[in-house]
This record gives C-alpha cells, sequence and structure tokens, in this order.
C-alpha cells in the first residue's frame, strides 16, 4: 500500500510540473518564439506516438492544462506555431478518447480566423493516420489494403500520358515551381506534374 501511495504523490508531483511547464511555453511564445516551439515539437512527437485513447486515465488538470495551452497558441500564435500547436491539439484529444474534448476542439480549430488558418501548415499527426486505418478497418471488416499509397506503385501498371488542354500551363519554369498534383478516384491515381 506504500507504493501506491507514494506513486500517487509522485502522480500529483509530476501533474503539478507539467502545468508549470504549460505556463512556461505560454508565457515563451511571443518572448522566445524558437524555443516554445521546440517544446511543441517535442509535446507533438510524444503526443502523436500515443495510441488511441490511452490517456483515459491520466489527470484532468493535466489533460486540461495541455488543451487550453494548445487553444491559446492556435488561436494568438503565429501561424507557425499555430499549425504545430493545432496537431498537438489533434493528438491530444485523440490519446485521450474523450468524445466532449474531441468536440472542444474541432470548435475551437474551426472558430481560428479562415485567412489565419490559410496561412498555417500542420502536420497529420500519426495518431490521426491510426484513427484512419482502424475507421477503414472497421467498416471494411479487415486490417489489410492493398493499393499504391502503401505499396507504391509497380513497374509493370498501366500508365498513359496526356496533356492537359483545360489549363493553361505557361512557361516551363512556373511548372517546376509548384504546379503538380496528385489525385485519385480509389481506382485509378491521377499526376499532374511538368511532364505530362
Amino acid at each position: 500500500d506504500s507504493t501506491s501511495d507514494e506513486r500517487k504523490q509522485l502522480a500529483k508531483v509530476v501533474g503539478l510540473g507539467l502545468v508549470g511547464v504549460f505556463d512556461l511555453i505560454r508565457e515563451t511564445r511571443l518572448s522566445h518564439p524558437s524555443l516554445c516551439k521546440k517544446a511543441l515539437c517535442a509535446l507533438l512527437n510524444v503526443l502523436q506516438g500515443q495510441e488511441l485513447e490511452s490517456m483515459q486515465k491520466e489527470p484532468d488538470d493535466v489533460i486540461n492544462g495541455m488543451f487550453e495551452l494548445f487553444v491559446s497558441i492556435v488561436n494568438e500564435g503565429s501561424s507557425d506555431l499555430s499549425g504545430i500547436a493545432s496537431a498537438c491539439l489533434v493528438s491530444l484529444v485523440l490519446a485521450r478518447g474523450d468524445t466532449g474534448l474531441m468536440l472542444q476542439a474541432i470548435e475551437n480549430l474551426l472558430v481560428v480566423d479562415q485567412r489565419e488558418m490559410a496561412k498555417q501548415s500542420m502536420q497529420i499527426p500519426d495518431i490521426l493516420v491510426a484513427l484512419q486505418h482502424s475507421v477503414r478497418a472497421f467498416l471494411f471488416g479487415r486490417m489489410d489494403f492493398q493499393g499504391w499509397a502503401k505499396n507504391g506503385i509497380r513497374n509493370d501498371m498501366l500508365i498513359d500520358r496526356f496533356q492537359l488542354t483545360q489549363i493553361p500551363l505557361g512557361d516551363q519554369t512556373e511548372l517546376t515551381s509548384g504546379y503538380e498534383a496528385l489525385a485519385s478516384d480509389g481506382q485509378y491515381l491521377y499526376i499532374c506534374s511538368p511532364v505530362g
């Protein structure tokens, strides 16, 4: 029983320390954005590596502290910090598995100024990919999915090349600077690139 009490005491000490770290991150986002970015990236790496619903038994004050930290940075941080905080927020709510928290996160991500949201680049967290795979496995009743995204494109696959006449492509220098696209309708993969 004494080890159980020690664990509870240790958990409280760790929880208090984490809440203090969250406050430090919140305060450094304006004065030391590079330090804040490193701390957020470290948190993202930890959170996105969690299993779905693996943080259900974690203390509420620690989870709520992280949640509030990420929301405040999403709403008030630079576009760079906001993108990382958005990925952290998504990872946290999926690792927690609390529907109410998920809805709050969605609400907070949707109320962000759309002009600011367009400037940020959000990394898709690994835990979100795991959720996608879980949903697909549930819907289709199996875990193994064959496809070009997972297995690549085989050399013996039929590939056709054609020019898109409806799209004004300009000169070759414009094409090499970002006019490329990749899409799939589930059966075929379409690639638009400078070579066709």
